[in-house]
């Protein structure tokens, strides 16, 4: 049912050249309550699996996700087809590349991985991605315990940014 809406939406999307949330095919989940962080609702565009909204209702979710499309067209001038099949973009890891023996010394130490191969973080990646709902304060200061270095200036938790005080501090 998923990919006929798609095929829908895309031949209907032939006939314009500027799309808005309603030119897209849309799927709806409601989610049982078992988390009080998690959001009632999720609304994906379908074959564009990072392109979702949120919202404890429908509407909610639906705004949320038209708010994305607008910061995306924003940001890039067009969005794609609807209908067609939009390709996970990673961000860069150039920034991160050029620290990593400290990376790799801070996922073990600071953040506690046994290892760190199954561990992918990129320049845009944060220490608030490692604590969901919590706070980075106590990387903060385990980052302080074991590299003697103070990020706690570094409001955004950049990891990118993170590593290269580190690094400076040497």
């Amino acid at each position: 049912m998923d990919q006929l809406k798609a095929i829908f939406k895309y031949i209907a999307s032939l006939f314009k050249s500027d799309w808005s949330i309603d030119d897209y095919p849309l799927r709806y989940r409601e989610h049982a309550k078992t988390d009080p962080q998690a959001p009632r609702w999720v609304v994906q565009i379908i074959n564009w699996w990072g392109m979702m909204g949120t919202g404890e209702s429908r509407e909610e979710a639906y705004g949320n996700l038209a708010e994305r499309l607008r910061e995306r067209r924003a940001a890039e001038g067009r969005l794609p087809r609807p209908g067609k099949t939009v390709p996970i973009a990673f961000a860069s890891t150039k920034r991160v590349d050029r620290y990593a023996d400290i990376a790799e010394r801070f996922l073990c130490e600071v953040m506690g991985f046994a290892s760190v191969s199954p561990v992918f973080i990129s320049d845009e990646s944060c220490l608030g991605d490692f604590c969901p709902g919590g706070s980075a304060e106590e990387y903060m200061e385990k980052i302080r315990q074991v590299f003697d270095v103070d990020v706690t200036d570094i409001e955004s938790g950049n990891l990118a940014d993170i590593f290269e005080r580190i690094h400076r501090a040497r």
